[in-house]
């Protein structure tokens, strides 16, 4: 059994198409079949799709971050089904091939470092990580990002002095996909100096690589200024910057700022510590912690890379309670990890079997964790039938987030292929933060388009809807015209009810 596990191990031919299709599998076992794309990834379909179509980009909207539906419409040129939602799951499908695939590139960053059984373990915790897998599924930039993220570094940390400056090309690539890929530029330009600090030719080395790098991101930022007014680069900073101090500026109270930082601060420890279970949160402190202790070139090529790319992540936790921003740097957590994985792994005789032992836990773990996280499918898919009753019975309902989410893709009309300039988007939501009493919600928003009432059995709705979905009686201005139980549905309970305006007193 041992000499089979060190033959598994130390032969990546086989290992690592072993594991990729172990961890499609597991994608697959959670692909949501037959739920559109939502939120940022129905903004990224639509501008993919509508490239396709046109066959250029289009000027009458833009999208942030626009080089993963760019490359989105290349693969939808190549089918023609006759509705969206085919298109919706080859968008999934891409992500999912793009963040399987990904494991190659980290398990040339870990081999840099170790040896290949090692690599092996270190790329199995990347592709293996709950949240990846999560990520994976929703269609968005994400993956693609740290693909590239990936491959720039396992570029950079190559031999050969070609690849190196090839790193540099891949990382403008990530920052047409997201723009806080510039700090990957930063990174690897800070370690470039680290590395090649007595080369005798490395300025001129850096200013060929720098050449390559804004070879490949200008023609986008130019195009970007022309059609959008700016590069959507920096000046994304510049806007997050003026919220913040919009947010948090209390008149001329210079506490406003503090505020700001130590929100952000409290962000980045919660969400920073949460991304890290259960895959990381055994294997990194201690390995940040020899990295700082024992200093030398290539240990601090690796905390200089890690503390520029948690600048936008502290940015991004400062605004959003979201933990994909820190994904980009998972690669480079996984070779830290290795470091205390190999401390403890020469204290062991059996070197190899506790390697095998440490994959098998990260699969375990991450599928418990998914089965505890995820959404059930057929409850995604009410969802999005509700939402397609609500669109169709209704013409502004209060917001029920995160199931009205699907209200969008519900507009989409089933006659296909259509752009998203010709799609009806005559629909309003309004937001029932910062009300108390229902009565009070519906005079406000009356005469701006609210029509119906639509509430659902999530506990965190506010109190005054919560009251209405189980003593509807006690609201006589309220005529339920839907009830998903009623109609059938088996997993989700919602209720639509309009407003008789007549009767509100």
């Amino acid at each position: 059994m041992e000499k089979h596990i060190q033959f598994f191990l130390n032969t990546p031919l086989l290992s690592i198409p072993t594991i990729c299709m172990i961890s499609l599998i597991l994608r697959l076992h959670y692909f949501p079949y037959g739920v559109p794309v939502a939120l940022d990834g129905l903004e990224y379909f639509w501008y993919a799709n509508d490239i396709s179509n046109l066959k250029r980009f289009p000027t009458e909207y833009n999208v942030g971050n626009n080089g993963w539906p760019i490359f989105l419409s290349s693969i939808f040129s190549i089918f023609n089904f006759n509705n969206f939602l085919d298109y919706m799951m080859i968008q999934r499908f891409v992500t999912i091939a793009i963040s399987v695939l990904t494991i190659i590139p980290v398990y040339f960053i870990c081999k840099r470092f170790f040896d290949r059984s090692y690599a092996v373990i270190g790329a199995s915790l990347f592709v293996f990580e709950p949240r990846i897998i999560q990520n994976s599924l929703l269609g968005i930039t994400d993956p693609l990002y740290v693909f590239l993220s990936a491959t720039s570094f396992a570029l950079f940390f190559s031999q050969r002095r070609n690849l190196l400056s090839m790193s540099f090309i891949v990382a403008g690539l990530a920052a047409i996909v997201r723009s806080e890929g510039i700090f990957i530029f930063v990174a690897i330009s800070f370690a470039f100096f680290i590395i090649q600090r007595k080369e005798q030719k490395k300025i001129s080395h850096y200013v060929f690589a720098l050449g390559l790098y804004l070879c490949t991101i200008l023609p986008m930022i130019f195009w970007r200024i022309k059609n959008n007014g700016g590069d959507l680069i920096t000046g994304r900073f510049s806007d997050e910057a003026m919220n913040v101090i919009t947010r948090y500026s209390i008149g001329n109270n210079e506490y406003g700022i503090i505020n700001y930082f130590s929100h952000a601060v409290r962000n980045f420890v919660q969400l920073g510590g949460w991304s890290l279970i259960p895959v990381f949160i055994l294997f990194l402190p201690f390995g940040i912690y020899y990295l700082l202790r024992h200093r030398n070139k290539q240990n601090a090529t690796i905390i200089v890379i890690i503390g520029i790319l948690l600048i936008p992540v502290f940015l991004s936790f400062s605004v959003a309670n979201d933990t994909r921003y820190i994904f980009s740097i998972f690669p480079i957590f996984c070779v830290v990890s290795l470091v205390t994985l190999n401390k403890i792994n020469n204290k062991i005789n059996k070197k190899e079997v506790f390697l095998m032992l440490i994959l098998c836990g990260v699969m375990l773990s991450s599928t418990a964790y998914l089965e505890n996280k995820m959404i059930d499918r057929t409850y995604q898919i009410e969802e999005f039938s509700f939402a397609k009753e609500v669109v169709k019975k209704t013409s502004g309902v209060n917001n029920y987030y995160p199931q009205s989410m699907y209200l969008k893709p519900a507009l989409i009309p089933d006659k296909w292929p259509i752009l998203k300039t010709s799609t009806n988007t005559e629909f309003h939501i309004f937001d029932t933060d910062n009300y108390q009493s229902l009565t009070q919600f519906i005079r406000e928003k009356k005469n701006d388009g609210l029509s119906h009432i639509v509430i659902d059995d999530d506990e965190n709705r506010p109190a005054f809807l919560k009251d209405v979905f189980y003593h509807e009686y006690n609201y006589p201005f309220l005529k339920k015209i839907f009830d998903s139980k009623q109609a059938g549905f088996t997993k989700y309970h919602a209720k639509i009810y309009k407003i008789d305006f007549s009767l509100i007193n």
